[in-house]
């Protein structure tokens, strides 16, 4: 079921908004990326840039160059600890994978360091490891759930990850391609502080992939409780 799009021309006067909208809309080389809630900055490291080259919607996209530690980053931002004690949460992009020769990072998020911890180590971070889906995430304890599905190269697609009260799905093109049990995230204070888009939260310089990424979002509530098109 479809629940709520702002996916085009967002209203900002709708509730509930979403925590996060980036479009990528700053045309050919943008190093920083204004949300359209008008709340959040990310700014480029490495050489990640907007690019009108290629994206899905819009002016340009995310682009992420086949060189390690490339991401948009925000960095202490107490908003964005999604799934934190079990938080019900959204977060929902289009991607274009050119090439991920091992790993492949969409997003990651964490208090700023690499490794598992409860107080600065990784949260969350999705992506492709070997051509398959993988999802890391930490529970008081690493959980790893890998060989998810074989990730389809060279085209646009959607990828959704939706924690509600009973259940965390992951769809892809809006069909659902994995579930479990809801998830609860455990972190220390400040482990949300660092969000990355396009690689780890701790920007492992394993996490060598190119693409793009368009209309990412983060939402604090349900957006899909099954099977839906994407828009």
């Amino acid at each position: 079921m479809y629940l709520k799009a702002f996916d085009t021309g967002y209203p900002a006067a709708l509730s509930p908004s979403p925590q996060l909208y980036l479009r990528f809309d700053e045309g050919q080389g943008g190093t920083t990326f204004v949300d359209d809630i008008g709340v959040h900055s990310f700014i480029s490291v490495g050489s990640a840039i907007s690019s009108t080259v290629d994206k899905k919607s819009g002016v340009s996209s995310l682009y992420i160059p086949p060189t390690p530690s490339n991401a948009a980053a925000i960095y202490n931002n107490g908003d964005m600890g999604l799934g934190i004690g079990g938080a019900s949460f959204t977060v929902d992009f289009w991607c274009k994978v050119v090439s991920a020769p091992v790993f492949c990072a969409f997003f990651g998020m964490c208090g700023g360091y690499s490794g598992w911890n409860t107080t600065t180590g990784h949260i969350i971070w999705f992506g492709i490891y070997n051509g398959k889906l993988i999802l890391q995430y930490w529970t008081g304890s690493i959980v790893s759930v890998t060989d998810i599905y074989t990730f389809p190269l060279g085209s646009w697609h959607h990828l959704a990850l939706v924690n509600d009260d009973v259940y965390f799905t992951i769809y892809l093109d809006g069909t659902s391609i994995y579930q479990t049990p809801k998830i609860v995230l455990s972190s220390g204070p400040s482990q949300s502080s660092r969000f990355m888009i396009g690689s780890t939260s701790a920007l492992d310089a394993s996490v060598v992939w190119e693409g793009y990424i368009d209309s990412f979002r983060v939402s604090s509530y349900v957006r899909w409780t099954g099977n839906f098109t994407p828009e």
